[in-house]
């Protein structure tokens, strides 16, 4: 699910687009993919930078389960 990045382990998104996958996201507002610090699954649009589109996807998409 588009938006869907968090979940018990690591990298494995848990089926529900939840608060942890908005936070996710905003830790990484700003950052380049190329940044080492960056956690490359919150680029949601693959523009190659994390900003205000992909939060809104994430937003948007908020509260859907893949169940």
């Amino acid at each position: 699910m588009v938006g869907d990045i968090t979940g018990p382990t690591p990298n494995v998104p848990d089926g529900c687009i939840d608060g942890k996958d908005i936070a996710t996201v905003c830790r990484n507002f700003g950052k380049s993919i190329n940044d080492p610090r960056c956690n490359r699954n919150t680029d949601i649009n693959n523009d190659g930078t994390v900003d205000g589109k992909d939060i809104a996807i994430v937003c948007r998409n908020f509260g859907k389960t893949d169940v």
